[in-house]
């Protein structure tokens, strides 16, 4: 992967992929709201373990989705990117999912958006 447009649709296809293999194997239906949380917080898992656990993890973190949750919502209203107009959980559009994505890339333009999102995560914390 060389581009965050890269990423993304990787990220697409990944999200897709789960959606469909829960559907056949459980005969439950995830959203893409869900599928995120679940993908995103697995790099964010692999990439804390470090890259001598986890050979090459570094390479694409410039370009990881950060995780979108009630925690995270809430602190990116405060500085101005609206929530979803439904439970993040519920949401099943990735097009406005990532839209999400790009509103926070825009807004924090020179910063590595899982390194902003480990401040703002810890920050709701404090």
């Amino acid at each position: 992967i060389n581009s965050q447009k890269e990423f993304d649709n990787w990220h697409f296809q990944k999200c897709k992929k789960l959606k469909s293999e829960f559907l056949k194997i459980y005969k439950f239906k995830i959203t893409f709201g869900q599928s995120q949380k679940w993908i995103n917080m697995t790099m964010k898992y692999l990439f804390a373990l470090g890259e001598k656990r986890i050979k090459n993890i570094e390479t694409n973190y410039e370009y990881f989705h950060i995780p979108i949750d009630n925690i995270v919502q809430n602190e990116l209203a405060k500085i101005g990117i609206p929530k979803f107009k439904m439970a993040w959980s519920k949401l099943d559009s990735y097009e406005e999912y990532l839209d999400y994505q790009k509103k926070v890339r825009g807004l924090i333009k020179n910063q590595i958006p899982m390194d902003f999102e480990f401040k703002l995560f810890n920050k709701s914390k404090l």
